[in-house]
């Protein structure tokens, strides 16, 4: 959170904005209730850092503020120094939001740098993308639409069954043109 902060304090020099810093933590997490202490020090005085302590115990309540949130947001940041797949991060680019977050783990599948997001650096040239994309939002925008796509191409478990359902097909019965099978297809899609 601490590359967060300071990314935000850079651009809050020059642009008006807030912070939000949602989450919460495991109870046999040993550090979760010190690095929330952390926070809550580091972030005492400035009233633009809104810190949002979810509570794991109504995960479907998380999951709508998290979601109305996210809907929010400008721009989203997660810039972990460890981390898995990441989440968050395709939820906010299925959301078509632009995304800044760090270049370690599972995060780079996700995060085509420039193209569906951009890489944390440093808090200095981080808060110079976080400006960019709030000064220009047609290129906010666009971001946030490229970062939906790839979501939609490249993480959407629907359409993959849908792949595999087509290749099987095709391997089955040599043809592409089968009605049923093509309703069948349709009826994957969420949307």
């Amino acid at each position: 959170m601490d590359r967060t902060i300071a990314t935000y304090r850079q651009v809050r020099r020059e642009r008006k904005c807030q912070l939000i810093l949602a989450g919460g933590f495991a109870a046999d997490d040993p550090e979760g209730e010190r690095v929330l202490d952390d926070i809550y020090s580091k972030t005492r005085e400035d009233e633009g850092i809104h810190v949002l302590n979810l509570s794991l115990a109504n995960r479907l309540e998380n999951y709508v503020e998290v979601n109305a949130l996210q809907r929010a947001a400008s721009v989203i940041m997660q810039p972990s120094i460890r981390e898995g797949f990441g989440l968050v991060i395709t939820e906010a680019l299925w959301k078509a939001k632009p995304v800044i977050a760090g270049n370690v783990g599972g995060i780079p599948f996700q995060i085509k740098e420039g193209h569906t997001g951009y890489f944390y650096q440093n808090p200095q040239r981080t808060a110079q993308k976080v400006i960019h994309l709030l000064d220009n939002l047609k290129a906010a925008e666009l971001m946030g639409k490229k970062g939906r796509k790839y979501v939609q191409e490249h993480f959407i478990i629907a359409d993959r069954i849908a792949d595999y359902l087509l290749a099987i097909d095709i391997t089955m019965n040599s043809t592409l043109g089968k009605k049923i099978f093509a309703e069948c297809v349709t009826s994957f899609h969420p949307w």
